[in-house]
């Protein structure tokens, strides 16, 4: 259902925010335990700003915190902002209609897809990045 990584380096830093819970998290800081460059942080981090997920100060005392508590944001709520409405891409261009797999494919594939995808959503809609949090913390 992920088209890439960007959704579970979104879910760590909002888990890596929330641990701090009252002090600004740089994008240093999440970069190191992400393991990655900061750039990568900063563009996601923008993306959940526009989500209104976190709130950013920039400058040499800035930081990020979340933008309300981290039982009030699902990982539904991260899903949207990171993967948008349907996360999965069928062909990009139209299959052949003379041919009986051909015409066929994309109606039934994109029924099998939204079938999936609302699985996908109604289990991430039960977690938040407080309960993964504490999952953390407890290995």
């Amino acid at each position: 259902m992920f088209s890439n990584s960007q959704f579970a380096v979104a879910v760590h830093m909002l888990v890596f925010i929330a641990r701090g819970q009252f002090d600004q998290v740089t994008s240093e800081e999440m970069a190191e335990s992400v393991n990655t460059n900061p750039v990568v942080i900063r563009r996601i981090l923008c993306r959940l700003a526009r989500g209104n997920l976190v709130i950013s100060q920039p400058g040499a005392l800035g930081g990020t915190k979340l933008s309300r508590p981290a039982d009030q944001i699902t990982l539904l709520d991260v899903y949207y902002v990171i993967e948008g409405c349907e996360a999965y891409c069928l062909h990009k261009s139209q299959p052949s209609e003379t041919c009986v797999v051909g015409r066929n494919m994309l109606p039934v594939l994109e029924g099998i897809m939204q079938e999936a995808e609302a699985a996908v959503k109604e289990k991430l809609s039960r977690y938040t990045i407080e309960d993964v949090l504490r999952q953390v913390l407890k290995l």
